[in-house]
């Protein structure tokens, strides 16, 4: 089956056949527009979105997807390292972080259970 208009060529033909940065761009584009039903499409029309949304949802892919759809190598091992950059950050935790959560918590203890609460100051060092 031949894609009839430009959106459906763009849309319909593999990655490895479009081969042109332009066509994987705008090919990105088009299905972030598709993303949740199609929410960004002619906002101010409701007919008009829902006739655009029936034509193209034949094509709607999941938006994790999308965003790694016709990337050049470099582009994606950057995306990857940024990702694992930030899953590393995120899963890391600073020791006065820490150190903080259980004190607050031991206080917090003590003092629903009536306890004396001593805090003796740390000498510092020489």
């Amino acid at each position: 089956e031949e894609a009839t208009t430009l959106d459906h060529y763009i849309l319909k033909t593999p990655l490895q056949d479009l081969n042109s940065k332009f066509g994987f761009d705008l090919r990105r584009q088009m299905l972030h527009k598709l993303v949740n039903n199609g929410e960004e499409l002619w906002s101010n029309d409701s007919q008009k979105k829902s006739i655009i949304y029936e034509r193209y949802k034949q094509y709607q892919v999941s938006k994790e997807e999308i965003d790694w759809i016709g990337l050049l190598p470099e582009e994606a091992l950057e995306k990857l390292e940024r990702e694992d950059d930030e899953k590393y950050e995120q899963s890391v935790r600073p020791w006065k972080d820490l150190f903080r959560e259980s004190l607050i918590t031991e206080l917090s203890r003590r003092q629903r259970n009536n306890e004396p609460i001593d805090i003796t100051p740390i000498s510092s060092k020489p």
